[in-house]
């Protein structure tokens, strides 16, 4: 079982980070206050401001599923502004997240990436179009059994997701 808690100063109880952990809060508490001699997080930064014994850690709930799934919940919900980053993020975010830093990284790098593009052409221009040919054949063969892919899906109840370099 894992526990969500508050950590604030009691001179600024409204400026809060929620965490969560299966230790005891005790213990916990001095994790921080270990970390925050070291670390230069946002959290510590603002606790630092205050005297250590003035620092309070608080049990918002008792959770037995998803911890950081509800960590989230409750940093969304009591408007955490001491959390830097996320507590869960879901496969889906996260793959769009990735897939948006790709397209940034080629779109800032365009100039890069086609040179060389243009210097693999140069060194062998058969190997390359032999590539080239070996994909596009591939792509054709993905294409055309695409429908019989999501046809068994669908009599199997799995997910088949759509796959990027077809369209």
């Amino acid at each position: 079982m894992g526990r969500i808690y508050i950590l604030y100063a009691e001179a600024d109880p409204e400026t809060v980070y929620v965490g969560s952990t299966t230790l005891a809060l005790k213990t916990r508490m001095s994790g921080h206050k270990c970390m925050a001699k070291k670390k230069g997080f946002r959290v510590y930064q603002h606790l630092r401001q205050f005297d250590k014994d003035t620092w309070r850690i608080e049990l918002v709930e008792e959770w037995d599923g998803h911890l950081k799934k509800r960590e989230e919940f409750w940093r969304l919900t009591l408007g955490a502004t001491l959390n830097e980053i996320r507590a869960y993020v879901s496969p889906e975010e996260k793959a769009e997240a990735q897939l948006e830093t790709m397209r940034n990284w080629r779109a800032k790098n365009r100039d890069w990436f086609n040179a060389q593009g243009r210097s693999y052409y140069a060194k062998d221009p058969e190997k390359a179009h032999k590539a080239t040919r070996k994909y596009q054949k591939k792509k054709k063969v993905l294409k055309a059994i695409e429908p019989l892919l999501r046809a068994a899906a669908a009599r199997f109840s799995f997910n088949v997701r759509p796959r990027r370099d077809l369209n």
